[in-house]
């Protein structure tokens, strides 16, 4: 399973996807600001990780560093420059 992460930090916003599907399970649309988790609750900086519990499970945290699975949303980039895997920002870090 690929899980894609997208955050809006200007406006405090995030989506999800499973496999390259839907965003949020819905019509939710990062490139267009659609929808969007409020995530104005968090306090910035945010960082990325990931966890799984269980036996023989492996992770790959994919930022940027290679090629993303599935296509990023219009107006987001990989998180650079922090280089910090399958994260997909738009407004931050420039």
């Amino acid at each position: 399973v690929t899980i894609g992460v997208a955050v809006d930090v200007p406006n405090k916003l995030m989506w999800l996807t499973s496999n390259g599907t839907t965003w949020n399970g819905n019509a939710d649309n990062p490139a267009t600001g659609t929808g969007g988790v409020d995530i104005s609750a968090l306090t910035f900086p945010i960082n990325p990780m990931a966890g799984a519990k269980g036996n023989a499970l492996t992770i790959t945290l994919n930022v940027g560093t290679t090629s993303f699975t599935y296509t990023i949303p219009t107006g987001f980039t990989a998180a650079s420059p922090l280089n910090v895997g399958d994260l997909l920002v738009r407004g931050c870090c420039n």
